[in-house]
């Protein structure tokens, strides 16, 4: 899976996709309980 030449665009990418996974948890995690807040 690991190429030499492209060993740095693919951690690079597997590091945005990482940290995009962590922003959308967390985003729907927030608003989530900001929904259930404004219902109860």
């Amino acid at each position: 899976m690991h190429l030499s030449g492209g060993l740095g665009a693919y951690d690079f990418s597997w590091l945005f996709r990482s940290v995009f996974m962590w922003a959308v948890v967390k985003f729907s995690a927030f608003f989530f309980s900001f929904l259930v807040l404004v219902l109860s």
